[in-house]
């Protein structure tokens, strides 16, 4: 029997990629021959989407947990997941301070801070602490945020101080990163490891780094992006002062550099998302038993040629010499053209008028990919 192996990514600000697999797997069911069978692995590289990939594959006890927003500090229900031994907990940041968790007048990312995450993990520990927690260790999906304050927002419910020039204590937040003149921190036991799944592998600072990739898509103008440069520079020479990083040590990107707060500060582990999915969603494994690949994600672009998302997926299928349907909104020009002949791209802005109409009527375009994909079996 062939295998045809459904390993979507999310569709950005659209659906989670365990809603577009039971979707494409819905269309499938009852127009396949009988020779085929279908195996389903969402796919999620620590962004958007994250915790419902952790869900379906590890069977996940969710949980809703109070923090105050990353904006304006109103309260904000964030959905966890729990291993069902008690001691793994399961984070997405974007469902804490991603972008489709703020407003787009509030989305200042100098204003923004990842504070509630700190909330979050302080809740945790006073639960250990009162013995109403198994919790050993914490897997944060990082991606997908609207804040770019170095996870330093998390790290000040944990007691890290910003002082100025004139020794006044500032507001942890990336505007008043520039003031910085010393910072004060005791070194804190969260009370379980911490382990950050990213979602890029760009650094964090120089002309390919996040800061300047990413932060305009957050609301950031370019002159304060070069505001924040100037400040996360004082910040990594403060922590460096201090012996608390080194000139290479967890200066990633990915989530407006979320683990150079919480890898220097709490220690957190870091691991990218291609790790990930191949590793613990298993990816290699279930590529190589199938002949059938179909992926896809919102717009398939030069992150994706670089081996994110489902630019993974249609990498190793590649490898594996396997036939690959890549379903997307739109696929770049540029990159269509360096598709291998084992690709098969399905734009489903080619059904709809607009991008707009695209978005809203996400399920009709699925079904058409798979009517298109169908043709070809």
């Amino acid at each position: 029997m062939k295998k045809i192996l459904i390993a979507p990514n999310s569709f950005k600000e659209c659906c989670t990629s365990v809603e577009v697999s039971k979707l494409i797997a819905a269309e499938f069911l009852g127009r396949l021959k009988n020779h085929y069978e279908l195996i389903q692995l969402p796919i999620s590289d620590g962004g958007d989407g994250f915790l419902e990939v952790c869900k379906q594959k590890y069977n996940l006890i969710s949980e809703m947990v109070d923090i105050p927003n990353c904006y304006n500090n109103e309260n904000l229900s964030v959905e966890v997941g729990i291993s069902q031994d008690g001691e793994t907990l399961y984070i997405e940041s974007a469902l804490a301070f991603g972008l489709k968790t703020i407003p787009v007048e509030f989305r200042h990312p100098m204003n923004l801070s990842s504070k509630g995450l700190g909330d979050l993990l302080l809740h945790y520990k006073k639960r250990l602490l009162f013995q109403d927690s198994l919790i050993k260790k914490i897997i944060i999906g990082v991606g997908g945020t609207g804040t770019t304050d170095l996870g330093l927002g998390a790290c000040s419910r944990f007691g890290l101080k910003i002082f100025d020039f004139y020794e006044k204590e500032v507001e942890v937040i990336p505007s008043n990163f520039y003031k910085a003149a010393a910072i004060e921190w005791t070194p804190a036991d969260p009370g379980f490891d911490i382990e950050l799944i990213l979602d890029v592998r760009n650094d964090l600072l120089g002309k390919e780094g996040a800061l300047f990739l990413f932060s305009p898509q957050k609301g950031a103008k370019y002159s304060e992006i070069k505001v924040l440069e100037l400040g996360f520079n004082k910040i990594i020479n403060l922590l460096k002062n201090k012996k608390l990083i080194d000139s290479s040590d967890n200066l990633f990107g990915a989530g407006g550099g979320l683990s150079v707060g919480l890898g220097s500060l709490l220690l957190a582990k870091c691991r990218f998302g291609e790790e990930f999915i191949l590793n613990d969603l298993g990816l290699n494994n279930y590529l190589y038993s199938s002949e059938i690949i179909i992926t896809g994600e919102g717009i398939y672009d030069e992150q994706s040629q670089m081996g994110k998302g489902a630019g993974l997926v249609v990498q190793l299928a590649k490898e594996h010499n396997k036939k690959v349907f890549l379903i997307c909104g739109k696929v770049k020009e540029e990159i269509k053209e360096k598709l291998q002949d084992n690709v098969y791209p399905i734009e489903m802005l080619k059904f709809f008028s607009s991008n707009e109409e695209s978005i809203n009527n996400y399920k009709l375009g699925l079904k058409l990919a798979v009517d298109e994909i169908l043709d070809q079996l």
